[in-house]
C-alpha cells in the first residue's frame, strides 16, 4: 500500500470549468452546458426512469450519452445519441456519437446494471447518485460507510474483524492502480492445497488483475516477514515486549500479544495532527547481528473520514476528478501528498544511551482500517549490551497497535510466486475467472456482494511456508447523493493548499462522527451480491 492518505486524489489545481456552480436541473434532456448535465447525472437515479451514461476521455473530453446507447462487446465500442465536451467543458457538438472503449478512463451513469460481466466497460464504471441502495448505517453516518477494496479470508475467518489481508487500498482510480503485498500471518501451514476468499463487502466496483501467493520455506522456529519497501526477511528468536508506555498509562497488555485487543488513542479536539508518543521496553536480546521490530497495526476510521469529506467537497464532480487524476502526470502534486505530510505514520526511533538520544530508524505507514498488518522494521542496533527502548511517534487517533517485538534476522530471502490453479465466483467454479488471472493484462470485475474462492497449490518440496498475499488491480467507489447535496470546493481547496487549518477545522466535526463511525462501518458492509451474474 503506498504512502498516501486519500490517494492521490485532487490535482494542485482545478480546471476553471470543473468550478463552475451548479443549480439543480429537472428537465430530461441533457443541455449544451455541461454543469447542467452534471447537475442531471446525479438527480435522475431519483427523478428519472432515463439511463445516463458520461464517458470521460483519456484526452479529458466528456460524452454524454442520454436516453439509450448501445454497447458491441466484441469492438467495445459505445455508440448513441449523445453531446460531446472538451476539455474545458466547451460543447462541441451533439447528435451519434461512437466512442472506443480504449478511448476511456471511467464510465459514469444513474443506472445500476443489471448483470455482473468482466467486459471492459464493466470495470470502467461507477455508479453516480446511489442511495436506494444504501443501507440504515450508510444513510444515517454517510461519512462512515464501509470501505474496504477486496477483503481476503482464510477458511473458518468469514467473520469480518478477521479479513487477513486488505488489496490495494489506495488505488481508488484506474490511474492508481498498483500492487500491494500483504503478510497472510499464518503461525503454521500444511502444504497441498491453501483456499484463500475474496469479498467485495462495499459500494465499490473492484478490477483485480492479478493475485499471487509468496511463498517462503521456513522451519519450525523460524518467520518470515516483510519491510514497508516489501523486502523479505528471514527470522528466529521472539524477543517480547516487557514494558509500554503511553503518558502516564501502562499499556504493556495491550501490546505483547498478537490477539486483536489493540491500543489505540482518541483524536485531538481541536487539532486532527496533533501527535502522541508510545515508549517501549525489551529485554537485553543477547548477541544478535540484525535486529528487527515487528508490529501488527491498522488505522482508524480518520482516513475514511477525510476521504469521505473530500468526496462530499467533490459533489457532482466527483467523476471528473476521479477521471482527471487517472490522466494527470505521476509527478503531479496531490491532496494526499500534503495530507500524508500532515498527518504521517508511524515513525519509530531507537534510544541510543550512550549519547543519550533518540535515533530515527524508519516508519510504518499502510492505509486501511480492516485487516492488521505484520511488518518488519530493521533496527540500527548490532551487539546491544543493554535494554532495548523504543518510541512511537504516531498521529493522535490515527492507529491501532496490536502487538510489538523484537527478532533476530538471519538473512534476506525471495519468495516463489504461485498462481491460483482454481477459481471459484460465488461457489461456481468460472474457468474463464481462472484464464483472466493468469493471463495479466485483463481484469477479474468484482461487484457488491461478490465472493470468489481462489486455489493454491503449494510446492511439496518443503513442509512449511510463510504466505503473502501479492494483489494488483484498482477500485472505484459509487457516487451518494449526499455528494450532490453537500458539495463545497472551496473546502476541497482548502485540503489541497491549507491542509493544517482544514485539519482544525474540521477536528470539533470529527469527533462527532468518531463516538458513531465504528458501529457504522461496520454495520455497513455490503453481505449479499448487488448485481446478478456468473450464471453459467
Amino acid at each position: 500500500m503506498r504512502q498516501n492518505i486519500i490517494t492521490r486524489f485532487v490535482l494542485i489545481s482545478l480546471a476553471a470549468g470543473l468550478l463552475s456552480a451548479c443549480s439543480p436541473v429537472r428537465d430530461i434532456r441533457f443541455r449544451a452546458h455541461y454543469h447542467d448535465a452534471n447537475d442531471l447525472l446525479y438527480a435522475a437515479a431519483q427523478e428519472s426512469d432515463l439511463p445516463y451514461l458520461k464517458a470521460h476521455l483519456k484526452d479529458g473530453g466528456i460524452v454524454l450519452f442520454s436516453e439509450s446507447w448501445d454497447v458491441d462487446m466484441q469492438k467495445e465500442i459505445v455508440t448513441g445519441d449523445g453531446q460531446h465536451f472538451d476539455f474545458n467543458r466547451r460543447f462541441v457538438r451533439d447528435g451519434e456519437m461512437v466512442v472506443s472503449v480504449d478511448s476511456v478512463v471511467i464510465f459514469e451513469t444513474n443506472k445500476m446494471p443489471k448483470n455482473n460481466d468482466q467486459s471492459r466497460i464493466s470495470s470502467l464504471s461507477v455508479l453516480g447518485g446511489l442511495n436506494t441502495a444504501l443501507g440504515i448505517y450508510c444513510l444515517a453516518v454517510p461519512k462512515a460507510c464501509f470501505g474496504s477494496c477486496p477483503t481476503f479470508y482464510l477458511d473458518g475467518d468469514q467473520e469480518f474483524h478477521y479479513a487477513r489481508a486488505e488489496g490495494f487500498s489506495n488505488a481508488i482510480a484506474p490511474g492508481l492502480e498498483y500492487t500491494d503485498i500483504d503478510a497472510l500471518n499464518i503461525y503454521t501451514t500444511t502444504g497441498g492445497t491453501f483456499p484463500l476468499t475474496m469479498k467485495n463487502e462495499a459500494y465499490e466496483t473492484h478490477n483485480v488483475r492479478s493475485l499471487k501467493l509468496l511463498a517462503v520455506p521456513r522451519e519450525e522456529d523460524q518467520r518470515v516477514y516483510h519491510t514497508q519497501d516489501d523486502k523479505f526477511y528471514l527470522a528466529r528468536q521472539r524477543v517480547e515486549l516487557t514494558s509500554a508506555r503511553s503518558g502516564n498509562d501502562d499499556v504493556t497488555y495491550l501490546l505483547n500479544k498478537d490477539d486483536q485487543t489493540e491500543y489505540f488513542s482518541l483524536a485531538d479536539p481541536d487539532n486532527l495532527r496533533s501527535t502522541e508518543e508510545v515508549f517501549l521496553q525489551f529485554d537485553n536480546p543477547g548477541n544478535i547481528q540484525q535486529l528487527g521490530l515487528v508490529a501488527g497495526f491498522r488505522q482508524s476510521l480518520m482516513t475514511t473520514y477525510l476521504l469521505y469529506n473530500a468526496f462530499d467537497h467533490m459533489g457532482n464532480l466527483y467523476g471528473d476528478l476521479l477521471a482527471t487524476v487517472s490522466i494527470a502526470e505521476d509527478d503531479a502534486p496531490t491532496i494526499a501528498d500534503v495530507l500524508y505530510e500532515q498527518l504521517g505514520g508511524i515513525s519509530a526511533y531507537l534510544r541510543n544511551s550512550h549519547k543519550n538520544e533518540w535515533v530515527y530508524q524508519g516508519t510504518w505507514y499502510e492505509t486501511g482500517p480492516i485487516a492488521i498488518n505484520h511488518q518488519l522494521m530493521l533496527l540500527d542496533a548490532a551487539h546491544p549490551e543493554e535494554e532495548i527502548h523504543i518510541k512511537l511517534e504516531m498521529n493522535r487517533g490515527m492507529w491501532r497497535l496490536d502487538y510489538l517485538h523484537l527478532t533476530e534476522i538471519i538473512e534476506k530471502v525471495v519468495p516463489l510466486e504461485i498462481q491460483a490453479e482454481r477459481v471459484y465466483a460465488n461457489k461456481k467454479h468460472d474457468e474463464d475467472l481462472l484464464q483472466i488471472m493468469l493471463d495479466g493484462d485483463a481484469y477479474l470485475v468484482s461487484q457488491p456482494g461478490d465472493t470468489y474462492r481462489f486455489e493454491f497449490e503449494l510446492p511439496a518440496i518443503h513442509d512449511d511456508y510463510e504466505l503473502f498475499l501479492s494483489a494488483t488491480g484498482f477500485y472505484m467507489v459509487w457516487g451518494r447523493e449526499e455528494w450532490q447535496k453537500e458539495k463545497d470546493l472551496y473546502s476541497l481547496y482548502m485540503m489541497r493548499h491549507h491542509p493544517g487549518r482544514y485539519l482544525k477545522k474540521h477536528a470539533q466535526a470529527y469527533k462527532e462522527y468518531e463516538k458513531v463511525m465504528e458501529e457504522a462501518f461496520w454495520g455497513s458492509r455490503v453481505k449479499h451480491q448487488i448485481i446478478s451474474g456468473h450464471d453459467k
